[in-house]
């Protein structure tokens, strides 16, 4: 695996009421290829964009390490030995959590439209075909990244406020037991005078 972090860009952090655990924002890419040169290039290209690369090289790797977590996006050989590209993505969408994953599927066939079409339906939301521009590939995943922390963002937020929601339910039902036991007292004490249940109130009670 790759663990080169970015250092020039700062972590997006989740700042909520103070008993949500404050969230960390961690974008993580996952590049799959059974070629170790093509992964060192694609790895190289997507330096420096802010997000850990990780790296398989199978599609039974990748489906391991996309059911341990979530990437912002993968970036997935079409032509792999055992199980190819195509199968890979389809398997990946299957995984509890990960149906909206976004894939990006790397060719060297751009003009195979039986295989783009077939990529398409098996969950492929853009194709890079080789050679890739190494411009091209930057400007695409810094979509998808910008994409990943606003949803997670948006997660996190929602979690929050369901919290606080529960909070302040919680609390209100507290407090309308502590108000509603000094209340009983009163109002059945009332009713015993009312029914003359009780003898006449001294001036010092």
């Amino acid at each position: 695996r790759d663990a080169e972090q970015a250092r020039d860009e700062p972590k997006s952090q989740h700042t909520g009421a103070r008993f949500v655990p404050q969230c960390r924002l961690f974008s993580s890419l996952l590049v799959v290829d059974d070629d170790p040169d093509q992964v060192g290039l694609l790895t190289a290209m997507l330096r420096g964009l802010g997000a850990e690369i990780e790296t398989a090289g199978s599609g039974a790797e990748a489906l391991d390490l996309v059911a341990d977590h979530e990437p912002a996006l993968v970036l997935l050989d079409v032509r792999m030995p055992g199980m190819g590209g195509l199968e890979t993505a389809r398997r990946l969408r299957h995984i509890p959590g990960r149906d909206n994953l976004p894939v990006l599927f790397v060719t060297a066939q751009g003009d195979d439209l039986p295989q783009l079409l077939e990529g398409y339906e098996s969950g492929a939301v853009d194709y890079l075909v080789k050679p890739i521009e190494p411009l091209v590939i930057r400007a695409k995943v810094r979509i998808f990244l910008a994409l990943y922390t606003q949803r997670r963002a948006l997660e996190e937020r929602t979690l929050a406020l369901t919290q606080a929601s529960a909070y302040k339910s919680q609390f209100l039902a507290n407090m309308s037991h502590e108000l509603r036991t000094p209340l009983n007292a009163i109002i059945g004490f009332a009713q015993l005078m009312h029914q003359a249940k009780v003898g006449p109130v001294s001036a010092d009670q």
